[in-house]
């Protein structure tokens, strides 16, 4: 709420809302910058993994602001909406090549997991999101320690030791229904 407030604060024109402004422009664009960053080094680096009905990245050893910018919900879904669409862009995830797509990051700093889901369409658009289901189903079916963070389900929390099991759990969950 207060950086709601400070955004709308910077909307009046007067030199400490200008500062604010610029202030806020520069933390966007450090953000974009960032997502463009290691979004390539997760193209470069062939991430990205294919899991038959859906596909899926996971972060680890990051640097620290690397960390603290993507073990944000915000951030890591703008990061997995640049790699959908890169993918969409070079017709790589277009028609029956469209699975949904699952980024995540392993924070040292908090010992926890963060993960994103997109679905992408049989056009290659990105289309309403349902994973926050698929998300606590696949959660309660190992008993993980789940928490939501931000206004979207379709993000989740979980224990870096619970990882793996979960990826397995949500596997079972995608391709069976629950």
């Amino acid at each position: 709420l207060e950086n709601f407030n400070q955004a709308y604060d910077s909307l009046v024109s007067n030199q400490r809302n200008v500062v604010l402004l610029q202030k806020g422009l520069k933390i966007s664009m450090d953000l974009q910058r960032a997502v463009v960053s290691e979004g390539i080094g997760i193209l470069e680096g062939k991430l990205i993994q294919s899991a038959g009905d859906f596909r899926y990245a996971i972060l680890e050893r990051l640097d620290d602001t690397s960390e603290l910018i993507f073990s944000q919900p915000q951030s890591l879904y703008k990061l997995a909406k640049f790699l959908v669409k890169a993918h969409v862009n070079s017709d790589k995830w277009i028609g029956i090549s469209a699975k949904p797509f699952i980024l995540g990051i392993k924070s040292s700093r908090t010992m926890r997991a963060y993960f994103v889901g997109l679905q992408c369409s049989q056009v290659g658009e990105i289309q309403r999101n349902e994973f926050g289901r698929s998300f606590k189903l696949a959660a309660s079916k190992i008993d993980a320690d789940i928490k939501h963070n931000g206004f979207d389900s379709a993000s989740i929390e979980v224990d870096s030791d619970d990882v793996h099991r979960f990826l397995v759990s949500l596997h079972d969950v995608l391709t069976r229904g629950g």
